[in-house]
């Protein structure tokens, strides 16, 4: 009997312990988050490779060309339209430039590859990255559309159609014209921010920052009227277009990165780039008709946004 009470207040004894209540507590719950097999802080360097896909917006807007005095036509003078209207083929109609920028404008889809290696560093504090990466790479979306459209036909102007004595010095309507339309990419270089969260090896992250590139657009324009010939030589615009220009707007987009080993990292990255403003004015001139071959221009006016959207692959050593 002594012995069992003397068992029982040992045991009291030893559960009334800190230390010995501790150990028959419940199990403490995990962790929130997995420890990280290595730290992200170090400068890296690697390569990539994705797609590229988007629009090309043309921005184009047809104006009016300037006045030019006045061409000798069949024994007579005929003036030319004062400058501040717009006449694009059709000799003495005015204000036909509206559809002409309606089909001049039209966005198309362009889309390509990208590929190219980047530098960065990361700063890992706790759970949170931040960092700054820079890439170049060649960058090749490409497009193009042919879009076509007609001249308006009025009760003050004659069919497309009409040849002969009832054509002569008539103002054409009806008469159709068209674009031939391209947008190419040559090189592209970014510099972002990153700021991420780590979970074990994982690392989602977001970027922003300015991109840069090389950027190609073309254009080219004719109307009908020069089916006439020498039967009727009435205006036939044309128009020409290429520019290539470098060109810089906004980056962003995420990614998320696995740390194969403390110097492998393996990622896959979305980024949108814009770029605004390649073109400049270019003239749409006559080539042939009762002026003389290029002597009056319409102006064209081109403002071209590409907006792209990339996909990539990415494979970094960290040091």
């Amino acid at each position: 009997m002594k012995k069992m009470l003397f068992g029982s207040v040992a045991l009291a004894a030893m559960l009334a312990s800190p230390a010995m209540a501790a150990d028959y507590a419940a199990p403490r719950r995990a962790a929130t988050f997995v420890e990280p097999a290595a730290s992200w802080t170090g400068i890296y360097v690697g390569g990539n490779f994705g797609g590229v896909w988007g629009n090309t917006d043309p921005g184009f807007i047809a104006g009016c060309g300037p006045a030019v005095g006045s061409t000798t036509f069949g024994g007579g003078v005929v003036p030319n339209l004062p400058s501040g209207t717009c006449n694009l083929n059709t000799f003495g109609t005015p204000n036909v430039a509206t559809p002409v920028t309606a089909i001049g404008t039209q966005p198309f889809h362009n889309h390509g590859w990208t590929g190219g290696g980047q530098i960065g560093f990361n700063y890992q504090y706790q759970w949170a990255v931040f960092g700054i990466e820079a890439d170049f790479q060649a960058f090749r979306p490409k497009g193009s559309v042919n879009n076509t459209g007609s001249y308006p036909l009025t009760a003050n102007t004659v069919a497309c159609s009409v040849t002969g004595p009832a054509a002569a010095q008539s103002n054409f309507g009806g008469c159709g014209f068209g674009f031939t339309q391209s947008s190419s990419g040559n090189w592209l270089t970014t510099l972002r921010g990153k700021v991420g969260a780590v979970w074990g090896n994982w690392l989602f992250y977001g970027t922003m920052g300015v991109a840069w590139a090389k950027l190609q657009f073309t254009s080219n324009f004719i109307d009908a009227t020069c089916q006439f010939g020498t039967t009727n030589p009435w205006n036939c615009d044309a128009s020409s277009a290429s520019f290539s220009q470098i060109k810089a707007g906004p980056a962003g987009g995420f990614g998320l990165s696995y740390m194969l080993t403390r110097n492998w990292i393996v990622s896959v990255e979305y980024l949108r780039a814009e770029f605004w403003g390649v073109g400049a004015d270019v003239p749409s001139i006559n080539t042939q008709g009762i002026r003389a071959p290029g002597t009056f221009t319409s102006n064209f006016h081109y403002d071209v946004t590409y907006i792209e959207n990339i996909v990539r692959g990415k494979i970094d050593f960290k040091f």
